[in-house]
C-alpha cells in the first residue's frame, strides 16, 4: 500500500471527514458503474453504494484493510451486491410459497385442471436441455436477469444469453410443429 493511501485510511480512521469526501469522490462513480454490471438499474446501484460509504463512515475506525484501497472499496461492492441479490432470490421464493399456500384454497376441480397445465408445462419444459432449461427458469419464472444469472452461475452474460435462444428456439418449434399437426 502506498503511504498516501495509508495515511488517507489513518486520518479517516481518526475521523476527518475530509479524507472521508475524497474517498467518495474518487471512487463513488467507478463503484456505482461497476454495481450496476450486476444489478441493471442505476437507482439500485446507487443505492448500494450509498448504503456502502454510510456503513463506511460509520464503522470507520474498525477498518481492516490490508492491502489497497480499491481493491477494498470494490470487494466490499461487490459482496453487497451478492447479498442484494441473494436477498432478491429469497423474494422470490418466498412468492413461490405463497402462491402454494393460495392453490390450497382451490376447489377439487380448478386443482385437476391447475396440476394437468403445470405437468404440459415441465414436459415442455424436459425438451430443453437442462443447463438451458436451468438458464430459462431463472430468468422467465424467478425473474433474474441477465447479468444476474451470469454473476450467479459464474458465466458471460453472452452464455445467457445463448441459452435464452436456444430454449426459446425450441419451444417455438415446439409450438410450431404442435400448430401444424392440429
Amino acid at each position: 500500500m502506498k503511504k498516501e493511501e495509508k495515511y488517507l485510511i489513518k486520518r479517516l480512521k481518526s475521523g476527518d471527514s475530509k479524507a472521508f469526501d475524497l474517498i467518495y469522490k474518487t471512487y463513488y462513480q467507478s463503484l456505482v458503474d461497476f454495481a450496476q454490471l450486476f444489478l441493471d438499474e442505476r437507482f439500485c446501484a446507487e443505492e448500494v453504494v450509498n448504503e456502502f460509504f454510510v456503513w463506511l463512515w460509520q464503522n470507520r475506525e474498525n477498518l481492516k484493510i490490508k492491502y489497497n484501497l480499491a481493491g477494498y472499496l470494490y470487494k466490499s461492492i461487490k459482496n453487497r451486491v451478492l447479498n442484494k441479490l441473494q436477498k432478491k432470490q429469497h423474494v422470490v421464493l418466498q412468492n413461490l410459497r405463497e402462491n402454494l399456500e393460495n392453490e390450497a384454497q382451490l376447489s377439487p376441480d380448478q386443482k385437476l385442471i391447475y396440476y394437468e397445465e403445470q405437468q404440459k408445462v415441465q414436459n415442455i419444459l424436459q425438451l430443453i436441455p437442462k443447463r438451458s432449461r436451468e438458464i430459462f427458469i431463472m430468468h422467465r419464472y424467478d425473474g433474474l436477469k441477465y447479468k444476474e444469472i451470469a454473476q450467479l452461475l459464474n458465466i458471460s452474460v453472452n452464455t445467457v444469453e445463448n441459452h435464452i435462444v436456444k430454449a426459446l428456439q425450441i419451444l417455438r418449434n415446439y409450438y410450431k410443429n404442435k400448430d401444424n399437426h392440429s
